[in-house]
């Protein structure tokens, strides 16, 4: 009987204070707003950006002379490209440093570009010129999509003096409107 009626009184504390819960309730709701403006977004990193390459006299100097180019190492340079919509990856060339009296010509630096989204012709080693030229565009975005590319330079017997043949490649990424 004692055990009864301790069970009784917890029972009725129990709704009781639920009760008295129930009856005192009282709460607020609030709301907040989240807002986030993301611009055009494009990175592009070059890796091993530096590619270079001397001739041997006696060797492959005559060998890459009778072929009328020589190669520069594959996968020099690397470029990764992210964007997050639509974009375009350009290249242009400073033109060679003049040797001696000699201009080399702006088109005898060639780029091959053996990647994803070639885009004018680059997939062959194709001239380089003084304004930009598209060598990549895709219509969506993408992340670090990498681009190995190669160069290549048109030799001449008949023009090419000895010397140092130096240029600038300047690489463009931008996202379309």
């Amino acid at each position: 009987m004692k055990k009864l009626m301790i069970m009784l009184m917890v029972g009725l504390l129990v709704v009781g204070s639920s009760a008295v819960y129930a009856v005192g309730e009282d709460s607020d709701v609030e709301t907040s707003a989240v807002s986030l403006t993301i611009p055009h977004a494009a990175k592009l990193v070059i890796s091993q950006s530096a590619s270079s390459k001397t001739l041997v006299q006696d060797s492959d100097a005559e060998t890459d002379f009778d072929t009328g180019y020589t190669d520069l190492d594959a996968g020099k340079p690397n470029l990764k490209v992210s964007a997050n919509k639509n974009w375009v990856l350009s290249a242009k060339s400073s033109g060679f440093a003049t040797v001696g009296t000699y201009d080399k010509l702006v088109g005898d630096l060639q780029l091959l570009h053996t990647g994803s989204y070639v885009a004018g012709g680059f997939d062959s080693f194709t001239g380089l010129a003084l304004i930009d030229q598209s060598i990549a565009t895709n219509a969506i975005g993408v992340k670090n999509e990498n681009y190995d590319c190669q160069y290549r330079i048109l030799l001449d017997y008949t023009k090419d003096v000895p010397g140092e043949y130096t240029a600038t490649v300047t690489y463009t990424l931008a996202t379309q409107s």
